[in-house]
């Protein structure tokens, strides 16, 4: 069990690349790019959070280990040890591509980077009850350890996404035709 879920995580970008390399041949030369784009993104963004949540980890287990009453012995078996470190560290990679998901939909045209930041209050409630879901701790140590990451790159992401409705507006000025510029003024006029 445990040499499978370090093979998954050690072997990420093979398999990420094998899914792109598969779909690839279906789409166009733009739909590669931003698809190796993501997958480029994705990569990093899961390891990073792979590896922020086995830095995290020591803290987890020293709460988990410290909650043992006075005169009892917490000794896990070592199967549940292992699960329970290779979904922790698992967990932190995935919620880590968060931004990868919202960049995605901004693309998609599901949300705008305005209607990102106009969110943020719900979106960073929402960050910390996943977080506090999610974290197999009780303690808020761990908590924060995954929400706070998680908003800077909730503000990331809707930044990127500000910046690419900026530059679609500027490209699609740029591709209209001229009498679309008239202004109402303009054209009550004509």
């Amino acid at each position: 069990s445990l040499a499978i879920w370090i093979g998954v995580i050690i072997s990420s970008p093979v398999w990420l690349y094998e899914a792109w390399a598969f779909l690839a041949p279906g789409l166009t030369t733009k739909e590669k790019r931003i698809s190796l784009l993501f997958v480029a993104a994705s990569v990093p963004l899961f390891l990073a959070g792979c590896w922020f949540g086995y830095m995290t980890l020591p803290k987890a287990i020293q709460f988990l280990l410290g909650i043992t009453p006075d005169g009892a012995a917490n000794l896990p078996e070592a199967d549940m040890y292992f699960k329970f470190v290779t979904r922790f560290i698992l967990i932190f990679g995935l919620t880590w591509l968060l931004p990868v998901f919202l960049v995605g939909a901004n693309l998609l045209h599901v949300v705008s980077g305005r209607t990102l930041l106009a969110g943020w209050r719900p979106a960073v409630v929402m960050i910390f009850i996943a977080a506090a879901i999610i974290t197999p701790t009780p303690d808020p140590y761990t908590m924060f350890l995954m929400a706070v990451p998680l908003i800077v790159l909730f503000f990331g992401s809707a930044g990127l996404a500000l910046a690419l409705d900026a530059w679609r507006a500027r490209k699609e000025k740029h591709e209209r035709p001229a009498w679309m510029d008239v202004s109402d003024d303009q054209a009550s006029a004509l």
